[in-house]
């Protein structure tokens, strides 16, 4: 039953797609009373870095779409909160485009509304992906007319995160490699030595810059036979901001 809702639903968002015309784009709105969206009308076109409110009804307003015209590839992350305990809430996301969910056309998840969820994938240049919140359960268990579900979503690019594969120990030194991440402007390496780490921890850390082809680095200079911390990141430059993911997992590695 739950294919058979997912199935229908792709049919009318591919018929949405066939007839949307585009429209122009506000950066940084919140939607504040509903948006609606029928299937023969309009998506609302968003940006990534938009947060949306907006109010689906089961008497006459089962989904609301909302489109991205993905004008870089990057990685977004979706935040989606329900705003009152609803069951028969869920999110859609659908990508229109060559290869725009890799081997996948689309996304789908269902969220207990009383619970906070989010969701991260990649956005392709030139693709469309349609965010769809809507009420389910329409087929197997009829929903009231009077039920409706308020929601808020929020996208926003982010770095990819990195791993370090190994550190191994030098003379008065340590050398540090890493998994590659696509489309990374460079990477920063952050060490510090494990007693300036029990003290305070990254505080007195020492970062480093590391070239967007560059996958080792060796750290010299260093105490011997001493214990440091190392860690590493991606930075990534996006339509003109600078983003920074998180740190990899700390590892420890004794210098000769």
């Amino acid at each position: 039953m739950k294919k058979f809702i997912r199935r229908n639903l792709a049919i009318v968002l591919m018929l949405m797609f066939v007839c949307v015309s585009a429209t122009a784009s506000v950066f940084a709105v919140t939607y504040e009373s509903e948006p609606n969206n029928g299937p023969e009308e309009e998506s609302n076109v968003i940006t990534v870095n938009e947060t949306v409110k907006g109010e689906v009804s089961a008497a006459d307003d089962m989904y609301d779409y909302f489109v991205i015209n993905a004008k870089t590839t990057g990685t977004i992350k979706l935040n989606f909160t329900a705003d009152s305990k609803n069951k028969y809430l869920s999110l859609s996301v659908m990508g229109w485009g060559d290869n725009a969910f890799g081997n996948y056309a689309d996304k789908d998840f269902e969220f207990s509304s009383d619970k906070k969820a989010s969701y991260t994938f990649q956005i392709t240049k030139g693709n469309k992906y349609y965010i769809v919140p809507w009420i389910h359960s329409l087929y197997e268990d009829p929903v009231p007319d009077s039920n409706t579900a308020s929601y808020t979503f929020s996208t926003k690019f982010v770095a990819e995160k990195t791993s370090i594969r190994k550190a191994t120990p030098g003379k008065k030194s340590f050398k540090v490699s890493w998994k590659k991440v696509p489309r990374t402007a460079y990477y920063q390496i952050r060490y510090v030595s494990k007693s300036a780490y029990r003290s305070s921890g990254w505080k007195k850390a020492k970062t480093i810059k590391a070239g967007k082809s560059t996958t080792a680095k060796t750290i010299k200079g260093l105490g011997r036979k001493k214990t440091y911390y190392v860690q590493v990141r991606t930075v990534k430059n996006i339509e003109g901001k600078t983003y920074y993911s998180s740190w990899s997992s700390k590892k420890a590695v004794k210098t000769k």
